[in-house]
């Protein structure tokens, strides 16, 4: 129903991440550096590398967007600053508990901090060092498919 009713704003000129390029790397990141492999240890892992790059169609579309909208500068601001609280409680657990070690969500955790700073220097300063690498990434994925 809330697709129906919003079909008239979606900009698929925007929109143009191909969800395979995401989704094959990461599950090969799984399978090659899981903890153990077990079909369960095996999906947890894929989801958290996953989650380091959930965000990247909203940046492309967002890289591509002219217009400063604040309610999605709002979302992704929202959905960043969670991960960043997130790798704060990483640092706290390693702290308070040494032997602590989740290699897989720290990397995926890097991952889509490192985006999300991109993408607050881009929206905030008009500065990008991921910007023209992702959109050309994008580009050159959606010329082969």
């Amino acid at each position: 129903m809330a697709f129906y009713s919003m079909q008239g704003t979606y900009e698929r000129h925007k929109d143009t991440c191909n969800l395979v390029i995401i989704l094959v790397p990461c599950f090969t990141a799984a399978l090659l550096l899981t903890n153990e492999y077990s079909t369960l240890e095996v999906l947890w892992t894929y989801s958290e590398f996953l989650e380091g790059f959930a965000m990247v169609p909203q940046y492309i579309f967002c890289y591509r967007d002219t217009n400063k909208d604040v309610g999605v500068t709002s979302f992704v601001v929202a959905l960043g600053g969670y991960r960043v609280f997130y790798a704060m409680n990483w640092i706290y657990k390693k702290i308070n508990m040494p032997q602590y070690m989740d290699i897989q969500s720290w990397i995926g955790g890097l991952v889509e901090i490192a985006f999300f700073l991109d993408y607050l220097n881009y929206r905030f300063r008009g500065a990008s060092i991921l910007r023209s690498m992702v959109l050309q990434v994008d580009e050159k994925i959606n010329e082969i498919s």
